[in-house]
Formats: structure tokens, sequence, C-alpha cells
């Protein structure tokens, strides 16, 4: 048919082929052999295109990165996660222009593992820090810092406690040129800003790695002026009826009332007044980041610049009869906000699909044009950030301290499997063998267990665990010392350790 001999416009979908290698083969047939007519057919200039959003990055890693962690920072307790109450407009700023993931969970309820898990992309039954005491990374496990290092960045870290320096976990400084390190147990995020700012001011003109943490959403919430009176006006001492009779202050992993907190909090009866001051203290931490923006832009350097701002846990507010504190592995304490902001490179988003702590350090890799270590079990979310996929982890996993729990979640269910006994108070005791199932789509404050009514899911994800926790990762040998009297008094003074 003469009308046929034109050229034809033909598509085909790759999606089942995403993220695999593979071969084209195109081939043509001019119809049946009986077909006698000189008919011929071909095809011509192939092109793979994506009707999806494209990510702008530059095929060098010449660019800056920052990486934020803000210690107890509930993702819920932010304007940019519908928070209402709280003013934080420079983690609005950063959401508005970034990708905002939605669904980003720790893998445990503790500082220092959790932010080794962020720098090595290993879950803490592999990278084997289990606790907040003193101990040591295993040398064959690569961090962050390292990757970066060896691919001409300078490296430096400013923290704001002394269980995240190196004279606390040896090997946590590996990498970094230089580590700013607090004189006393903590310090405010503006002191650490002061190391910062005067470290960029000498090294901004060349691509760097820059690991910020901000310490002051921790027990206690004591922010400064103007933010302790920007959520609480009046004398909670004053207040009537008493909204604190029920509160339990019994901290960590011992039997005694926490001095520390009891002397915070000694005879207030609102208990809206230490929740007003821990979003103060988020307020603060916002502004200090805001400062930070502020010398990225008189330095030139805020277009060229990947931040991702994340915290190490969240906080329990009284849900589970936990007060002020992150134990369990409850979506208050698990549940963290995550954004990446690189405003030349990455258009706005808000990713829904269920990220881990684990995917932030093969995700900055791969969008500065890094390839990641091999031997990590985080995922790389570009292909998310992209818009070709919607999700790479339908299932994460999460430990308790010293493994006393672990926990294995979807979108729709939680379930938690105690393996040791361990007693908070009188009012939250973790008994092994106990198993908790929860419906976060009907039960998002995991309030009703409903282990007993779907015995063939506990199975299940029984199974899910125990595979994951036999899986054979690098091997690794955690360093563990002696714990003595000023360590206990390090970690007694932060809630940790009796």
């Amino acid at each position: 048919n003469p009308d046929d001999r034109k050229w034809f416009a033909e598509v085909v979908d790759l999606k089942s082929f995403e993220g695999k290698n593979v071969s084209f083969t195109f081939k043509t047939s001019s119809g049946p052999k009986s077909n006698n007519a000189s008919d011929w057919s071909g095809w011509s200039e192939p092109r793979i295109n994506s009707t999806e959003k494209k990510l702008r990055i530059k095929k060098s890693n010449s660019d800056n990165v920052i990486l934020i962690t803000v210690d107890t920072l509930r993702a819920d307790h932010l304007h940019c996660y519908n928070y209402a109450r709280i003013k934080t407009p420079f983690f609005d700023k950063l959401a508005k222009e970034g990708v905002v993931c939605k669904n980003a969970f720790s893998q445990t309820h503790i500082t220092l593992p959790s932010h080794i898990s962020i720098f090595t992309s290993l879950y803490l039954k592999d990278h084997k820090i289990l606790s907040n005491t003193r101990q040591e990374l295993a040398p064959d496990i690569v961090t962050i810092a390292e990757v970066l290092k060896k691919e001409g960045y300078r490296t430096a870290a400013a923290v704001s406690m002394k269980p995240l320096t190196p004279k606390w976990i040896k090997g946590i400084d590996r990498g970094f040129d230089r580590f700013f390190s607090p004189s006393k147990i903590e310090r405010r995020a503006k002191k650490t800003n002061e190391d910062v700012f005067k470290w960029l001011e000498k090294n901004y003109h060349k691509k760097f790695f820059l690991w910020i943490h901000y310490f002051d959403p921790h027990m206690p919430y004591e922010p400064p002026p103007p933010y302790n009176g920007l959520y609480y006006q009046g004398d909670p001492r004053q207040k009537e009826p008493n909204t604190m009779k029920n509160v339990i202050f019994k901290k960590g992993f011992h039997s005694k009332p926490h001095d520390r907190l009891i002397n915070w909090l000694k005879g207030v009866k609102d208990f809206d007044y230490p929740i007003s001051q821990y979003d103060g203290e988020i307020s603060y931490v916002d502004a200090q980041i805001g400062e930070l923006l502020n010398i990225l832009k008189k330095f030139k350097i805020d277009k060229k610049t990947l931040m991702a701002v994340t915290s190490d846990h969240g906080e329990c507010l009284g849900e589970h009869n936990i007060f002020f504190a992150h134990q369990g592995l409850y979506d208050p304490v698990l549940h963290i906000p995550l954004i990446f902001w690189y405003p030349e490179r990455l258009e706005p988003e808000k990713i829904d699909g269920l990220v881990a702590s684990i995917d932030i350090m093969p995700t900055i890799l791969n969008i500065v044009g890094l390839t990641h270590p091999a031997n990590i079990q985080g995922k790389n979310i570009l292909p998310i950030i992209n818009g070709y996929q919607k999700e790479l982890n339908t299932e994460l996993y999460g430990e308790h301290v010293n493994h006393t729990q672990v926990m294995i979640r979807n979108k729709k269910w939680k379930l938690i499997k105690s393996l040791k006994d361990r007693q908070y108070h009188e009012r939250f005791f973790i008994k092994s063998g106990n198993e908790e199932l929860y419906d976060l789509e009907n039960d998002p404050d995991e309030l009703n267990n409903v282990a007993k009514q779907h015995p063939l899911l506990v199975s299940q994800f029984t199974n899910k665990l125990e595979n994951w926790l036999n899986e054979k990762k690098p091997a690794s040998v955690s360093d563990k010392k002696t714990m003595d009297e000023e360590s206990r008094e390090i970690l007694r003074s932060l809630g940790y350790a009796n």
C-alpha cells in the first residue's frame, strides 16, 4: 500500500529494564514471504528519552557537600513536616527548595550508633557500635569522609557532644582533615558554628565535605532567650490543674531519678512547658542553620553546595509513657527529617517512599557523581529523586541499644520483637520474647498491639527478621574498652548511664 510507505514513530517502554545493563537489537520484516513486492522496512535514529524530570548534575564532582545532623529532632516538630505551631523559616526554605523525604527513619534510637550507620551505610549489627560507650570503629569499615577525602575533598567535622569525638569513638575521624570537638561535655550550636565559619573562611575556595552536628534539642530542653519564650508565656509552676502529675522522672538504663531532669522541671505543673522548650530548642537550631546559609551566600558557594539535613533519632514526649527521652523503637523516636538541598541541581520534591538513614551516604555520593563502596547496605535514592522510581525500600529494619529489640516495618505494618529484658521504669518494661505488631495505617500512634490477631503476619515478619540478622556482611571488630569513671559521668550527665 503506497499510503504505508512512510516513517512511523514507534515507542518502546523501557521501564521494566530500569537499573539493568541491557543490549537492544532492532529487527524488522516486510511481511510474509509470499509478498513479492519490493517493500522494505528499517529503524532510523533510535533514541532513549525520558518524559520524567531530569537531575541537573554535572559530570565532574566539583561541588561541596555539607551534612547536618540535628540531635534528637522529631520530624513531626518541624513546620515543613506539618507542625503548625513552630517557626522554622530556614528548615522551611530548605524544604521548599529541596527534596523532602516524608517517610525517613533512623535505624536506631541512640546517638552514636545512629551516626555510625549514617556515615557507613551499615546496620548496627554489622558495624558493631551498639551503644554510646567508648569503643572503636573497625578499621575495615569505610566512611563517607574517607570516600570524599580520597576524591580530593577537603574535609572537616564540627560536633557538639563528647561521645561523637575521636577520643570517645576511635575511628570516627577517619577521612577528616580537621575535627572540631567541644571543650566540655556539650556545647551550643552557636559555638559549633564558630568553628565551622572559621574553617570555611580558609577552605571555601576548594571543594569540601563538612559534617556539622547540633546537639541542642536533646534533653534537658533549655533554649536561650528569646527562644525560651517563643511558645510559652507565664509561670509553669503556677498552672492548675497539674498536668505533670503522671510524668515519671526516670531516665535511661537505671532506676534512680535523673537529677538533671528533676532539677530542670522541678515544680513545673504544666505539661506544655517542656514541649514548648523543646520547640524553642528547634527554632534556635533553625536560626543557626540560617547563619550557615548566610555564610555560604557570603562566600558565593550556596549555589554549588549540596546540603543534606537530618537527625540521628527523634524523641518521646509522653508517648508510651516515655517522657523527654528516646527509648523503644516507636515512630516518635525513629521518624526523622531528611532534606536534600541543592537548588541548582535538584528540583523541589516531596518523596513519599520509605527512606532509611543508611541511604544517606550512597545518595550523597551518587548526587555528586561518585560511586559508593560496594559493601554497604543502604540504597541510592537518586532514582526516586529523578522520578524514575516511586520507592526502593519495601521494608526497613531497626535495632535497639545493645540488641535489646529488633524491628521490621513497611508502610502499613511494624513488628517489634524483644530479645532481652530491660526496664526503663515501672510503666515501660521491655520483656524478652514480647512481640508488638502495629497497623500503622489505622493506628499511627502504635497504641493497639494486634500481634495475636495476625499470627501469620507475625510469623512472616519474624522469618524476614531472622534472615536479615543472619545476613553476612563485612567483618568488623568492636574494641570495647573498660568504662572509666569519667566516661560514666559524661554518659550519666547526658542521661545514658548510671
